[in-house]
Order: C-alpha cells, then sequence, then structure tokens
C-alpha cells in the first residue's frame, strides 16, 4: 500500500535554486528601481525636450512583448538559465551604453537606449517566468512570491530614495553616472 501524502505540509522546493533565483529577482528590483525613474529625467534634463523621453519608453514597449515571444521559442530549445543570462546582459549592456554615452550624449539615442532596455525586459521576464515555475512547486509559491514582494517592495522603497539623494547631492551629471554605475554593478 503506498504512502498517504499530508497535504497540508508545504513542499520545499531546492534552496540553493531557490536563494539564488531571490537574489537574482532581489538585485533585479533594487537595480531597476534605484535607476529606472532617473533616465528619464536624464534624458530630459539633457535634451529638454519630452519627444525623447517618449521615444525611449515607446522602444521599450514595443520591443519588450517581441523579445518576450523571441525568448519563449529560444527556451523551448536551451536552458531557460541561457536566456536570463541573455536578458540581464541586454540589461548591463543599456547601463553601459548609458554610462558611455553619459553627458549630453545619451538623449541623442532614445530608440537605441529603450530598444536594448526593452530587449533585456522581455528575455529576463520570460525567463525569470519559468524559472519561478521550475524551482518552486504550487505549496511553495506563496513563500517563494512573499518574499520576492518583500524584496520588491524594500528595492522600490530604498532604490529611489538612495539614488535621488545621491543625485541631489552631486552637480551635473555625476550623480545619474554614480547611480547607473551602482545598478550596472548590481547586474
Amino acid at each position: 500500500m503506498g504512502k498517504i501524502k499530508n497535504k497540508n505540509k508545504p513542499v520545499m522546493p531546492n534552496l540553493k535554486d531557490l536563494k539564488l533565483l531571490l537574489t537574482i529577482g532581489g538585485l533585479y528590483a533594487l537595480a531597476t528601481l534605484s535607476s529606472n525613474t532617473f533616465v528619464n529625467i536624464f534624458l530630459w534634463k539633457q535634451s529638454g525636450e519630452y519627444i525623447d523621453i517618449a521615444i525611449y519608453n515607446l522602444f521599450i514597449y514595443i520591443l519588450q512583448p517581441i523579445a518576450f515571444v523571441i525568448a519563449g521559442k529560444f527556451a523551448k530549445k536551451v536552458d531557460r538559465t541561457l536566456i536570463i543570462r541573455i536578458g540581464i546582459s541586454f540589461l548591463s549592456v543599456f547601463y553601459v551604453t548609458v554610462l558611455i554615452a553619459g553627458g549630453d550624449k545619451a538623449s541623442q539615442f532614445p530608440y537605441l537606449l529603450g530598444s536594448i532596455l526593452g530587449i533585456g525586459y522581455g528575455f529576463y521576464w520570460l525567463a525569470f517566468n519559468v524559472l519561478t515555475f521550475e524551482v518552486t512547486e504550487p505549496e511553495s509559491r506563496v513563500y517563494f512570491n512573499g518574499i520576492l514582494g518583500t524584496l520588491q517592495s524594500f528595492g522600490g522603497m530604498v532604490g529611489p530614495f538612495f539614488a535621488g539623494y545621491i543625485i541631489s547631492k552631486l552637480d551635473n551629471f555625476q550623480g545619474y553616472s554614480i547611480i547607473f554605475f551602482i545598478s550596472f554593478f548590481y547586474f
């Protein structure tokens, strides 16, 4: 006769994988929430044109779902960790591009910046969502989502406050450069 399973006892996933995925999600939240609001302001301060912000965001929102679908097709053929690495690579390239183009040049390329970030988001979120289902069990997802939500909330409270403080204390675009470098470092 088979063993009777206790349906009330939560099933814990592989803790190593769970911690790694929570670390990735937490650092992602801290990096993006620390700097993404300020990218829009950074572009506007450089050019003084709202159209640059609109183009930047338009390209993010156009390319993110396209990249998500492409990443989904790749995820059927390759390991999901490769997909998340591609996403993180694009996000890192975004911050390097902003840092290199810094000063007064970043606002000349809002379509490029938006495209890089949109592709990064699409690949990252597809892989993160798939990995969440692979790492967790239905019974442990509440635990995982609770911890991840706490990390994201913490990043959402601390990141912009910390970034805004640094930006306000430094002249010209130095504060922005520091925040974008810190975000790059998190990735």
